[in-house]
C-alpha cells in the first residue's frame, strides 16, 4: 500500500474541518481584536501628545476644601464608585489624609 492510497474516514475527514474551521474563526477574531486595540492606542496617543500643566487651571478662591474622615471618604467613595459606569474615568487630583 502506497501513501497515496491512505484516505480519512469520513467522519474524522468532517470533525478534522470543523476543527480547522474553529482555529480559522478564533485566528479571525484575534485579528480582529488586535487591530481594534491598535487602533485605540492610536487614538489614545493622539490625546496623550497635548501637554497639560497646571497653569491651564485657574483656582477658584472663593471655594473651600474640606478634608474628610475615614468614615466621610469611604462613604464618598461608596457613592463615586455607585455612579461610575463601564466607561466612566476616575482620577483622585489630591486627596490627603
Amino acid at each position: 500500500m502506497e501513501d497515496d492510497d491512505l484516505q480519512l474516514s469520513a467522519s474524522t475527514l468532517s470533525a478534522l474541518q470543523e476543527f480547522m474551521q474553529e482555529k480559522d474563526a478564533r485566528e479571525k477574531r484575534f485579528e480582529e481584536l488586535k487591530a481594534q486595540a491598535e487602533e485605540e492606542k492610536r487614538e489614545r496617543d493622539k490625546l496623550s501628545t497635548t501637554v497639560v500643566t497646571m497653569e491651564d487651571f485657574e483656582a477658584d478662591w472663593q471655594v473651600s476644601q474640606f478634608w474628610y474622615d475615614d468614615e466621610t471618604s469611604q462613604a464618598l467613595a461608596e457613592e463615586l464608585v455607585a455612579g461610575a459606569g463601564e466607561d466612566t474615568n476616575v482620577v483622585l487630583v489630591s486627596a490627603p489624609r
